[in-house]
């Protein structure tokens, strides 16, 4: 097999195309718990600005060894966070989602409900290409939001 070229590289990026992952679209099936916020998650779902997938780490050991060779081998493996940023709305009805969110996770001082009580069914990341089709689907089970950033004040920032 001969080395490709140049430009039998370059042919196939502008065949192929690159992945562009800055279309995307959100969508949260909020936990039972929730099911009157339903219409402030679909708002959240429109308001996300950014996302990160979380990447995938397998852990090795080098104990096995083969024919008097020492080996690395899988035995287990390990994902990070999910990170989604959103834009704050006006009216505070994102921020206010999660808000509730997180009291559904901690609602007194110290004392936490059971993980069946808080997590979200489902979370949708769908990729979407130029054309606006769907290219690829992350589904996440489980989750809950383990962080809520700062929201900046200040005058600078607005118009």
């Amino acid at each position: 097999m001969s080395a490709k070229t140049i430009n039998e590289f370059t042919a196939q990026i502008h065949n192929r195309n690159i992945a562009r992952p800055t279309l995307y679209h959100v969508s949260i099936i909020p936990p039972t718990t929730m099911t009157s916020s339903i219409s402030q998650s679909d708002l959240a779902s429109m308001w996300c600005s950014q996302a990160a997938t979380p990447d995938i780490q397998v852990y090795t050991n080098d104990n096995y060894i083969e024919n008097g060779i020492k080996r690395k081998y899988a035995y287990d493996y390990d994902f990070s966070d999910l990170t989604l940023n959103f834009y704050i709305d006006q009216d505070y009805s994102i921020r206010n989602f999660f808000d509730k969110w997180i009291k559904k996770i901690v609602p007194y001082q110290r004392r936490f409900n059971y993980p069946d009580d808080y997590t979200a069914d489902k979370l949708f990341l769908t990729v979407i290409n130029q054309n606006d089709q769907d290219t690829y689907k992350y589904m996440f089970n489980r989750i809950y939001p383990k962080m809520m950033g700062p929201v900046e004040l200040n005058y600078s920032s607005g118009t």
